[in-house]
């Protein structure tokens, strides 16, 4: 019963935060993007022990639409 438990829940969270596993974005996705943004700036290490993170941050810089926008963003200190 247990198991049953952990692998509902394991698909719950696949479902809210898929391009951690999977290639879709969505506003988690973008959310895991931008917390990060002013530690980061702080302490450019700060995810080297947190590669899926590291890799959930570089599929959303590099999405098209993102690229582009962050590209036009202005830089503005927290």
């Amino acid at each position: 019963m247990q198991s049953r438990k952990k692998e509902e829940t394991d698909r719950q969270f696949l479902q809210l935060n898929p391009l951690l596993f999977f290639p879709q974005m969505s506003a988690a996705d973008v959310m895991m993007y931008e917390v990060f943004e002013s530690s980061l700036m702080q302490d450019a290490t700060l995810l080297d022990k947190f590669p899926k993170i590291k890799a959930c941050r570089q599929k959303v810089k590099t999405c098209k639409k993102m690229e582009e926008y962050l590209g036009k963003r202005k830089q503005t200190p927290f």
